[in-house]
């Protein structure tokens, strides 16, 4: 969308420039899935553990690969729509097991000894929930740099 908006000349619209949202590269992503098929032991949810961004950021960035100028005007929200991305809620993580790539989310009712052993390396989620209001932000030289690998 921000490229059609640059192609024709501007303004770049964006819903506020401070919502945030999770984003990975496609290379991570594969990997990542692999991973959890691998390792699943069936029921589970795997919830990748990823980078965060400002909207903001990302409509800058582009603008600035693109070599053009171009304002960035904020619309505001749409019904529904949230300034933040939440992967994992409160309840998820009570039953959620985490390692250093993700959080494994274990079925209703399963048999807790099964996975715990199958996941001797992770250990219980250490977050109440996974939501980009609560990461790091990656910086606008970050952002250009996962754009421009694609």
């Amino acid at each position: 969308m921000f490229k059609k908006q640059i192609d024709a000349g501007g303004p770049v619209t964006v819903t506020d420039q401070n919502m945030t949202r999770f984003v990975m590269n496609v290379d991570r992503a594969v990997d990542l899935m692999l991973k959890a098929l691998k390792i699943s032991q069936g029921g589970e949810v795997f919830v990748f553990k990823m980078p965060v961004l400002r909207i903001g950021d990302l409509a800058q960035s582009v603008l600035e690969l693109s070599g053009r100028k171009a304002d960035i005007i904020t619309v505001g929200l749409r019904p529904g729509e949230k300034l933040y991305e939440e992967l994992m809620s409160e309840e998820e993580s009570a039953r959620a097991l985490e390692t250093k790539d993700m959080f494994i989310v274990l079925p209703y009712n399963s048999e807790v000894d099964r996975y715990k052993n199958a996941y001797s390396e992770a250990a219980p989620a250490n977050v109440r929930t996974y939501s980009s209001t609560g990461e790091p932000v990656i910086s606008v030289e970050e952002i250009k740099s996962m754009i421009q690998f694609y």
